[in-house]
């Protein structure tokens, strides 16, 4: 899972697991609200290519719709709607990957950090336009 400033990306289903635990809300997510969590959609294209917002910085759309998770007043964790679909038909995961074919966790340390920053800035400006 990486983090997009304070906000969790999810990217596979083993994120949405840990994001589940974090929160402390039910495996089958029955009344979130009793943890005070929320959501809210974003976006205005149901897709899952990847540019809900990108980490990579050619890709700067952030149009696809995904959803903000909240708990409380605090934003929590964002996740690409068309992707939580494509989990509920039993799709698995793949890793995400760069134009290089690289995932996260093969980045170094400074291209992380760019991609966070790059990937939470589309984010930011979602949530506060």
């Amino acid at each position: 899972m990486r983090t997009i400033s304070d906000l969790l990306r999810i990217d596979t289903r083993e994120d949405l697991i840990r994001t589940a635990r974090m929160l402390g809300v039910r495996m089958d997510w029955h009344e979130p609200d009793e943890q005070e969590v929320t959501a809210r959609v974003y976006g205005d294209t149901f897709d899952n290519a990847g540019h809900w917002p990108a980490v990579d910085p050619h890709h700067q759309a952030g149009t696809e719709q995904y959803v903000v998770l909240y708990q409380g007043d605090r934003a929590v964790a964002a996740v690409n709607l068309a992707t939580l679909f494509a989990w509920a038909a039993g799709y698995e995961s793949e890793p995400q990957v760069d134009w290089r074919g690289r995932t996260f966790g093969e980045l170094t340390p400074d291209e992380q950090a760019r991609a966070s920053r790059t990937a939470g800035d589309a984010i930011s400006r979602e949530l506060d336009s």
